[in-house]
């Protein structure tokens, strides 16, 4: 009973130091302080929408695996997004430098190496859209709209990322992913999936192969 007494003063005190904010930051204007709370609802619940989109697509992925119209075992990327160890971070820090500041540089290597016709334009391309998209951003606070131009063309530009996860799909002969998957990737973590990409080229062919025939005999075994 005292520790819900407790946890109930706590939160009153907490309603009432957000009472408080939203009415300094509207400067007493209750209008303001209106629109600061639908656009904090905005905000705190983007982020919910991404992750239950991408839950959604999951969940289709798992069904048609066990509805037998997708193969459980084929063939996934040999590397993964997201290092796995801190010798490999240490590794990947001036190549994350590379893809976050210059990322039309990855983008123009890896669309040569799968052979994807117009390299250099969709080079040119991720280097426009990028820093139109980083400008438009930086003038913000000149006029409070731009941020939307800006994530167009941010979107502009994680298209071409997409795109270059597709090419190494297409030329590992990679299974796993699709159209969805590579947007969202590219969408929130572009220098990780450039750095996943160049990865994954130079991993070897066999990487998986070898281990997913051994598996076969094991079973049938």
């Amino acid at each position: 009973l005292v520790i819900q007494i407790v946890l109930l003063a706590l939160r009153e005190q907490n309603l009432r130091l957000c009472a408080i904010a939203l009415i300094k930051g509207g400067r007493g204007n209750p209008e303001r302080s209106l629109k600061s709370l639908q656009a904090v609802s905005t905000i705190a619940g983007l982020p919910f929408t991404v992750v239950l989109m991408y839950m959604i697509h999951a969940l289709w992925l798992a069904v048609k695996e066990e509805a037998g119209e997708l193969d459980e075992r084929r063939k996934n990327f040999a590397t993964t997004c997201l290092p796995t160890s801190l010798g490999e971070v240490c590794r990947d820090v001036p190549r994350l430098i590379e893809a976050a500041l210059f990322p039309f540089l990855p983008i123009k290597r890896i669309l040569t190496d799968t052979m994807a016709p117009a390299a250099a334009c969709y080079g040119i391309l991720a280097f426009v859209t990028f820093y139109f998209a980083v400008t438009l951003l930086a003038m913000c606070p000149i006029e409070a709209n731009l941020r939307f131009i800006s994530a167009a063309w941010y979107m502009a530009f994680a298209a071409i990322v997409a795109y270059t996860r597709y090419r190494v799909r297409h030329h590992r002969q990679i299974k796993h992913g699709d159209v969805l998957t590579d947007m969202c990737i590219a969408v929130l973590f572009y220098p990780l999936a450039l750095v996943q990409h160049e990865k994954e080229l130079r991993a070897p062919d066999d990487f998986y192969g070898g281990s997913l025939d051994k598996e076969s005999e094991e079973k049938e075994a």
